[in-house]
């Protein structure tokens, strides 16, 4: 459900900026495009998050769930949402600040770039809610499907098959 409320919105807006002309259209997917950009950082931190312990490679939250050791749960949990928002401050900064020179790197068109300087607010202003969103997305994967994580991050080869296989025959696949 969630990835159809999302392609239609992203569907809807590309539908409205190419009915304003191909300037709008092309500021809107230079702002699209850095907007994604960035929310594959958050996902990236959101990932890293719930499966790496740099010397066990084990499921930071899955193990701890397993475990029932619900404290360091939440300390993960808490510390990943922190440097979420920390991650989205500071991707809000720099793109307010280097989108407004960067956007020459998209394009050489005088309309199209006051079109970029119009969106650039947006795309800075939603950067910390959409870190936050990511991951906490992560997070709830990581606390939710603690089996599957712990299973797929652990250290034996023979495990990620078995859990990638049981993945594969069951009814909720991953997209």
């Amino acid at each position: 459900m969630r990835v159809i409320a999302v392609t239609f919105c992203v569907t809807l807006a590309a539908s409205l900026a190419a009915r304003q002309g191909p300037t709008p259209m092309a500021a809107f997917q230079v702002c699209l495009q850095v907007w994604l950009a960035t929310s594959l950082l958050a996902d990236g931190l959101a990932v890293a998050g719930q499966v790496i312990i740099p010397s066990h490679f084990q499921a930071i939250l899955a193990s701890a769930f397993a475990k029932k050791d619900y404290d360091k749960a939440s300390a993960t949990a808490s510390r990943v949402l922190q440097l979420g928002l920390v991650l989205g401050l500071m991707l809000a900064v720099i793109l307010g600040v280097g989108l407004q020179y960067g956007a020459r790197l998209f394009t050489k068109d005088v309309d199209v770039l006051h079109l970029i300087s119009i969106g650039i607010p947006f795309v800075a202003a939603t950067q910390p809610i959409n870190a936050l969103a990511f991951v906490f997305d992560g997070v709830n994967f990581g606390a939710s499907d603690f089996a599957y994580s712990t299973l797929v991050s652990s250290d034996s080869p023979m495990l990620k098959r078995t859990a990638v296989l049981d993945a594969e025959d069951s009814p909720m696949q991953l997209c």
